[in-house]
């Protein structure tokens, strides 16, 4: 087993431990220790709808996957868990009847940058999380 299929499946074992991610069904797909490059998927859920009667993925389950992956993503590369200082989101159109893919990209310590897709590979979302490090 390569290093990168053992920090998918671990980081995949982390996330879960979450019963907030379990509930959204965020999960890792890919790895890419080398360019610092980590993608996530998430279904499309009729809870996750804006209102009952539409197609569209809520923007607030958006943010919640850019803001999982970011804090993954950066918790790999400082070997430990980080919480979210800043998180912006630029919605550039609507999820519609689709499930999601965010490919986070670590820039520095503490920078992830996330682009949001549908199922289709439209861009649909950009993100910039600022994340830090455990105060206790």
């Amino acid at each position: 087993m390569k290093y990168a299929d053992l920090v998918h499946d671990q980081l995949n074992a982390l996330l879960h431990m979450s019963p907030f991610v379990r509930l959204l069904g965020i999960t890792v797909q890919h790895v890419d220790l080398e360019s610092e490059r980590f993608e996530f998927t998430l279904p499309m859920h009729d809870q996750l709808r804006r209102l009952a009667d539409s197609n569209q993925l809520h923007g607030g389950a958006i943010a919640c996957l850019a803001d999982t992956a970011a804090a993954a993503a950066m918790a790999v590369i400082v070997s430990g868990p980080v919480p979210t200082l800043n998180l912006s989101v630029d919605y550039l159109r609507p999820a519609v009847k689709t499930s999601l893919r965010a490919v986070a990209m670590v820039r520095r310590i503490g920078v992830v940058d996330v682009e949001i897709f549908s199922e289709r590979g439209e861009l649909l979302a950009i993100a910039r999380s600022t994340v830090g490090s455990m105060i206790e």
